[in-house]
Parts: structure tokens; C-alpha cells; sequence
């Protein structure tokens, strides 16, 4: 939960094992949906996570997909790996090859820094867009 007592994440997997030594939780293949500090929801998953004790720090091993379909928005969808994330500030971050997909254009890059809250969302290096155009109506 965030300061706020809503909800920030939730997180579901086949095995959830909890650390003796710092209490934080690592999941395997785990599902989830993480509610940005606008009231949207982000579903993904993720070959593994780990969040540490407080709900702080969530990070997302191996392949992870992100995707966002909201009403009177064009729905995003973020492919990428080895992702960090602050659930209570809606903010992530990673070093790794990203693509961002919408409604007529998916751009890559290396290296991400997102605000979900405010859809900010930066590529760093190696930025490459494709812009698709809808098919005319005749």
C-alpha cells in the first residue's frame, strides 16, 4: 500500500518465498498489476521478482511485459528485461534494451526511465521509432 493506504501493486506466482534475514519476497514467473498514482492499472509479468520488505522496491528479472489498456486512452504495452521499480512513486527504471508500444508507433531503445503516473517515458540510447499509419477507409 502506498502512504496513502491505496493500493500500489499486487503480485501472484506458483512460489512466493520470504527471506529470513531482510524479509523481502522473491517470486517465480509471477503475474501482476501495479496501479500508477493516476488510478491506472499496469499488467505484467516477468520470469521473477523480488520486492523488498517495506513494498519499496520491486524488481522484475529476466523478460518482463508491462501493458496499460485504459478507457479514452490508446493502450501501451513495454517490453523489456531486468526492470526496477518504485511502486509507491509509479516510477521505473532499467539499463536493458526497451520497446514502447501504442496505437501507431512502437519505439526502442537502450536504457528506460519511466513515470507512469505522468506517461513519461525516456529511452536513452539506440533510439529507433516506427510510426504505423491506419489503412484509409475508402
Amino acid at each position: 500500500l502506498g502512504d496513502d493506504g491505496k493500493l500500489t501493486f499486487r503480485m501472484t506466482g506458483p512460489i512466493l518465498t520470504r527471506s529470513d534475514k531482510d524479509n523481502s519476497i522473491f517470486v517465480t514467473t509471477p503475474g501482476y498489476v501495479m496501479v500508477d498514482g493516476a488510478g491506472r492499472n499496469w499488467k505484467g509479468s516477468s520470469d521473477a521478482a523480488w520486492v523488498d520488505k517495506g513494498g519499496t522496491i520491486m524488481q522484475l528479472r529476466g523478460a518482463v511485459v508491462m501493458h496499460s489498456e485504459q478507457e479514452g486512452r490508446d493502450p501501451a504495452t513495454i517490453t523489456s528485461s531486468d526492470v526496477t521499480i518504485w511502486p509507491k512513486t509509479s516510477k521505473l527504471a532499467t539499463d536493458a534494451r526497451a520497446t514502447i508500444e501504442q496505437t501507431g508507433s512502437i519505439v526502442s531503445g537502450t536504457g528506460l526511465r519511466a513515470d507512469l503516473t505522468t506517461q513519461t517515458m525516456e529511452l536513452l540510447a539506440d533510439v529507433h521509432n516506427r510510426f504505423q499509419t491506419k489503412p484509409v477507409a475508402r
